[in-house]
């Protein structure tokens, strides 16, 4: 019972001060999750367009700012261990009473988008030319709700993880799985999405659907 009550209090601190230090990475992904939403209010303030001009769809498309297309959540767990061991005889022995372990699961989210604001488009020939920058991670965010403490113990001698600690924990494995989602095929989908979302947007002006074609490059 005590374990769980010291593990109960560890679990509070790690959400509380967690969410203190990474709270400025997830407001500067807000915009880019309010940005899928929003196509249906740019859609309806161009659907009455008569006069098609590169720079006219250009604007229309970056207003919705950042693009989010694909959603990924996922469960991860962190497993730390140390213990500060001495030199003896060739060998590296670890010191009795210095070990500390933790083991925390939580969940985390990542959106996959565009940055508008890097698209360029061209009009010409009844043809719109869209070019759009690669695929990237707009917001990867942790479920404060989610993080649990599945073992915590530190050593006589050894102090217990810090806070500070964690959250460079945290920030390491989020590295490490941004770098799965970078070497699997989720950009590419993220590309396909957004160009179905452009394409439904510029496609609800009558005069874009009766005499252009709209390709990406």
């Amino acid at each position: 019972m005590e374990n769980e009550n010291r593990n109960g209090v560890i679990s509070k601190m790690i959400k509380k001060n967690l969410a203190l230090i990474i709270v400025g990475v997830v407001l500067v992904g807000v915009v880019g999750f309010l940005g899928y939403t929003f196509i249906q209010n740019t859609a309806a303030s161009i659907e009455t367009v008569t006069e098609v001009s590169s720079e006219l769809l250009t604007a229309s498309i970056q207003e919705i700012s950042e693009l989010s297309t694909l959603s990924y959540n996922y469960r991860n767990v962190i497993v730390f261990q140390e213990q500060t061991t001495i030199g003896l005889f060739g060998a590296q022995l670890g010191i009795p009473g210095t070990a500390r372990s933790l083991i925390v699961a939580y969940s985390g989210q990542m959106r996959l988008g565009i940055d508008t604001s890097l698209l360029s488009v061209n009009v010409n020939n009844n043809i719109i030319a869209i070019s759009l920058p690669p695929a990237e991670i707009l917001i990867h965010s942790i479920d404060m709700d989610s993080i649990a403490v599945l073992n915590e113990d530190s050593g006589l001698f050894a102090s217990a993880v810090g806070i500070q600690e964690f959250a460079d924990m945290v920030a390491a494995e989020q590295g490490s799985m941004e770098q799965e989602v970078l070497s699997s095929n989720m950009l590419n989908e993220a590309r396909t999405n957004a160009e179905a979302a452009i394409r439904g947007l510029l496609e609800v002006i009558p005069e874009v659907t009766e005499n252009y074609t709209i390709v990406f490059n």
